[in-house]
């Protein structure tokens, strides 16, 4: 499908319980979608990834967080500004230390 590269469909299983719980109670499930793909960014990582841009890259920064990899067009990402190689480290009050927070 189109603009499906890198989604992924894993649900925990915690969430799992409450959403058969919900849906046994007949309550409708509501998921969020934000249209963008992330990975984990740590200082190593930058660190290493540094090592090999070409001349005339931007350094990526060495701090722990989430790095935006793709953002799909027509999503609540791209409408909220979101940029590839933007890095994540805080939503609101709340750190955001891989791409799993």
């Amino acid at each position: 499908r189109a603009h499906m590269e890198g989604t992924s469909f894993a649900i925990p299983i915690n969430r799992v319980r409450e959403i058969m719980t919900d849906l046994a109670n007949g309550r409708e499930i509501h998921h969020g979608y934000l249209g963008l793909g992330l990975a984990t960014c740590t200082p190593d990582w930058a660190r290493r990834n540094n090592a090999d841009l070409k001349e005339g890259s931007s350094t990526i920064p060495e701090v722990y967080g989430a790095i935006v990899h793709k953002v799909f067009p027509r999503t609540p990402a791209e409408n909220g500004g979101l940029k590839e190689n933007d890095i994540i480290t805080s939503i609101g009050e709340h750190k955001v230390k891989s791409a799993e927070d």
